[in-house]
């Protein structure tokens, strides 16, 4: 009984973003018996800081806003700087509740009780990396263009052009077979 009332105050503080309700029922966890719960309530809490900053959430249709340099610089999936720009905000993300929170983890419930919310740290990056690889290759239409390549090299083999290209003049000549063309065999 005791912990739901913990549980639920807990989450409607970190939902509200209240850090001083936050922070006192954060420290009481461990006083009533309760740390693993604790630690997984402020578990949940941290990964819900890093989803709300993740490049997942930006919303970034609207192009470049602000200035290349400048601390609100958000690049559209469609800029070449979009991807890197994402994954460095997450790490930077998860890096900085580390060295913020861990002095308060290591206090409150001991040392080494940090890891276990580290590990659910990690496993957002992680799903926030698949995301973003997967987006990626998407937008890049990354498989085609591997398929087309490896589809120039088999015709390449299979016709046995050994034409020397007068643009590289090295063998076999990839410009010779046009991009239509290889287009209508995919």
């Amino acid at each position: 009984m005791l912990l739901s009332v913990f549980r639920h105050n807990f989450a409607e503080a970190s939902h509200a973003r209240d850090s001083s309700a936050t922070s006192r029922f954060f420290k009481l966890f461990p006083a009533i018996g309760w740390e693993a719960e604790g630690l997984d309530a402020y578990a949940t809490f941290v990964v819900e800081l890093v989803r709300a900053r993740s490049p997942t959430t930006l919303k970034s249709n609207f192009g470049f806003i602000g200035e290349f340099d400048a601390p609100d610089f958000i690049p559209t999936a469609s800029s070449p700087l979009y991807y890197i720009t994402s994954l460095t905000s997450l790490f930077e993300s998860i890096a900085m509740i580390v060295d913020q929170h861990q002095p308060v983890v290591d206090k409150y419930y001991g040392h080494d009780k940090m890891k276990n919310v580290v590990l659910r740290l990690l496993e957002e990056a992680d799903r926030v990396t698949e995301a973003l690889i997967n987006r990626w290759e998407e937008d890049r239409s990354i498989q085609r263009k591997v398929k087309l390549f490896w589809l120039r090299i088999s015709i390449i083999d299979f016709c046995g052009s050994f034409q020397k290209c007068p643009i590289t003049h090295q063998f076999p000549c990839f410009h010779q077979i046009p991009d239509a063309n290889l287009k209508m065999l995919l």
